[in-house]
């Protein structure tokens, strides 16, 4: 399954249609309009995707006669590549489930409340030293950090 995870993410392409698919389920047409390639092309990379684990399809019915059509959407825990293979998602739901049990609800989200928020002021001090922000604006936040930051650490 690794092999083909690989080889999934190593196309351009197909790093475009997990972003598009990220957002919201798509259709092969609605891919291939908005990435301007053939349908069949498309069709192709979706088969990748989804033999490496990164998305599935699902069947959706316009009316009560006709095919009904396939969509594509991300699955809901996506294969994990990395080497060697780390089980962070795992790690993080046992550490929110172990600090519910030991402090109960209340405590715990007031901790990871205040973790929270200190990871998002420290973030934004770095990027405001490492890009010169002054001042923040709707343009600086959408450039900085959802097209910059938020993308490298993959989310």
């Amino acid at each position: 399954m690794e092999t083909e995870a690989y080889r999934a993410l190593s196309s351009k392409s197909r790093l475009d249609i997990l972003k598009m698919l990220y957002k919201k389920p798509m259709s092969v047409e609605d891919l291939a309009q908005r990435l301007k390639l053939q349908p069949i092309t498309i069709r192709h990379h979706l088969q990748s995707l989804v033999e490496a684990g990164f998305i599935e399809a699902y069947e959706e019915r316009a009316g009560s006669v006709g095919r009904p059509k396939i969509h594509y959407k991300m699955v809901r825990e996506p294969q994990i590549v990395s080497y060697p293979k780390r089980r962070y998602l795992m790690l993080s739901n046992f550490i929110v489930s172990t600090l519910r049990y030991v402090l109960g609800e209340d405590q715990a989200k007031k901790i990871l409340k205040k973790a929270g928020v200190e990871m998002g002021e420290n973030t934004a001090k770095r990027l405001e030293s490492e890009h010169e922000i002054k001042d923040w604006s709707i343009k600086s936040y959408e450039e900085f950090f959802v097209k910059d930051y938020l993308e490298k650490v993959g989310a």
